[in-house]
Formats: C-alpha cells, sequence, structure tokens
C-alpha cells in the first residue's frame, strides 16, 4: 500500500514541479514579448492560460490597472499554489518516510 502510495505522490510531484516550470517559462516568454508562432512559447502559453483565465475569472481583482496597462497576477498565485501543494506532498512523504 505504501508502495502505490509513493508512487501516486511522486508522479504528482514530478508533474506540479513540471508545470510550475512551465508557467515561470510562460512568465518569461510574456514579459520579453517572445515570438508567438514559437512551439515552446505556444506550448508554455496554451498550457497555463485556462487555469489562469480561471483564476481571473473567479477574482478579478488580480488584474491590476497601471500606467502602463494591466498587471495580470493570477499567474503569481497558480504560482504560490502549486508551491503551496509540492511543499504538502513532500511533508506527507517525509511524514510516511517514502523519500
Amino acid at each position: 500500500m505504501l508502495l502505490l502510495l509513493d508512487i501516486f505522490l511522486s508522479i504528482l510531484h514530478f508533474s506540479f514541479v513540471f508545470y510550475l516550470i512551465i508557467l515561470i517559462a510562460a512568465a518569461i516568454f510574456q514579459m520579453v514579448g517572445a515570438n508567438s508562432t514559437n512551439s515552446v512559447v505556444v506550448f508554455c502559453s496554451f498550457a497555463t492560460k485556462p487555469p489562469r483565465q480561471y483564476l481571473l475569472k473567479k477574482f478579478p481583482k488580480l488584474l491590476l490597472q497601471t500606467e502602463h496597462g494591466y498587471s495580470d497576477l493570477s499567474g503569481l498565485v497558480l504560482g504560490l499554489g502549486l508551491g503551496m501543494m509540492i511543499i504538502i506532498i513532500e511533508k506527507i512523504q517525509m511524514y510516511f518516510n517514502l523519500f
């Protein structure tokens, strides 16, 4: 039973870390204004757009108006949430001595 829990938590941990890397890459591509026809840029924006839009729909105050336009903080909130989930998974693995 613990082996299945270890496998499940490891897969979940690595998928959250991978998605966090994609989220950071999408934020960097958005800041530098990368070419939107590049396949890596398209993949990163395609993978992160639905959860960010969901957060903006539920919490519209994440879109802040600045003097240069709008700043979208949904990626930051999503990254913090993923970081918290990664920490929780690591704590569960440490509790059951699965490392």
